[in-house]
């Protein structure tokens, strides 16, 4: 007798655009902070981040170039302070 292997059901199914939205900026702040990293530039979240930094990454587009002391909600959001936020932005245009 020989024994039988059952090969595992593998589903699949179409990912919402929320997914991969989320996916894309999980990818996103990746290279954000590989960036960071390289460049040796600070970078905060939205918990610690300075009112006058400038978010440089988040969830919501509209929270982006916008200062930390005019957001009311974190939105997986990224802050650089302005002296570096310009360079970001010339070498990341179209991150995603």
């Amino acid at each position: 007798m020989t024994a039988r292997h059952s090969s595992p059901i593998v589903t699949h199914r179409r990912q919402s655009q929320a997914e991969r939205e989320k996916r894309q900026h999980h990818s996103d702040v990746r290279k954000f902070k590989q960036w960071c990293t390289e460049n040796q530039v600070a970078y905060y979240t939205f918990k610690d981040a300075p009112p006058d930094s400038i978010c440089a990454l988040s969830m919501d587009d509209y929270s982006i170039n916008v200062r930390r002391s005019l957001l009311d909600e974190d939105h997986e959001s990224y802050f650089l302070h302005e002296e570096y936020y310009e360079e970001w932005e010339e070498q990341n245009i179209g991150i995603s």
